[in-house]
C-alpha cells in the first residue's frame, strides 16, 4: 500500500465524489472483512461499513497522508464497531433495568418507595455544583467515555474521573442519608 500523493490529498480534502466512490469501491470489501471480526450479522456489517464511510466523508480533512488511507479507515471502522458494542451492551442494560422495573410496579409499595428514591436521586444531582452535575449527566446518564467527557469539559481525564469520585460519594450519601462529605 502507497502512502497518497499531495494531488490525492487536495482533492480528498476538497471533498471529490469520484475519489471517493473510487475508493468506496476499492476498499469496501477490506472494510467489510475488517467488520466481521465483531459481528457475523450481514446487515450490521453493512451498516458499521456505511458509518465507516460516512464518517470517513465527514472527517476527511483530517487525514494527513502520513500512511495509507486504508490504514486510515480501518481505524475509522474499528472505533464505529467497537463504540455500536459499547452502545449495544448500554442498550441491553438498560432494558434489563426497564425489564426488572416492570415486574416491580406490581407491587404498588415497592413502586412508592423508588419513586422516593428517585425523587432523592434526582434531587441530589441537581443539588451537585455544576461541574461534578456535568461529569455525572454525561458519563452515567448519556453513557459517554472519560476521554469524551473530558474533551467536553475541556479538561483532563484524570479530572473527570476524580470529579466523578467525588460526586457519586456525595449521591450515596444522599441516598443512603448519610452525612454529606464535604465538597472539594
Amino acid at each position: 500500500m502507497q502512502r497518497p500523493t499531495r494531488l490525492f490529498l487536495r482533492d480528498f480534502h476538497a471533498g471529490d465524489a469520484i475519489l471517493f466512490g473510487r475508493l468506496v469501491h476499492d476498499h469496501g470489501d477490506e472494510l467489510r472483512r475488517s467488520v466481521a471480526r465483531f459481528t457475523h450479522d450481514a446487515d450490521e456489517i453493512d451498516e458499521l461499513v456505511s458509518a465507516t464511510w460516512a464518517i470517513a466523508w465527514i472527517k476527511r480533512e483530517q487525514f494527513t497522508g502520513r500512511g495509507p488511507v486504508i490504514g486510515w479507515l480501518a481505524r475509522i471502522c474499528r472505533s464505529v464497531a467497537i463504540r455500536t458494542e459499547r452502545y449495544d451492551q448500554r442498550h441491553e442494560r438498560l432494558s434489563q433495568v426497564v425489564e426488572l422495573g416492570n415486574r416491580c410496579e406490581k407491587n404498588a409499595e415497592y413502586s412508592l418507595e423508588r419513586d422516593d428514591l428517585e425523587d432523592v436521586c434526582l434531587n441530589a444531582v441537581m443539588m451537585l455544583p455544576e461541574r461534578r452535575r456535568l461529569v455525572v449527566i454525561c458519563r452515567v446518564l448519556r453513557g459517554l467515555s472519560v476521554e469524551e467527557t473530558a474533551k467536553l469539559m475541556h479538561c483532563k481525564p484524570g479530572t473527570v474521573k476524580a470529579t466523578l469520585h467525588a460526586a457519586l460519594a456525595i449521591l450515596r450519601a444522599a441516598v443512603h442519608h448519610e452525612p454529606t462529605p464535604a465538597n472539594r
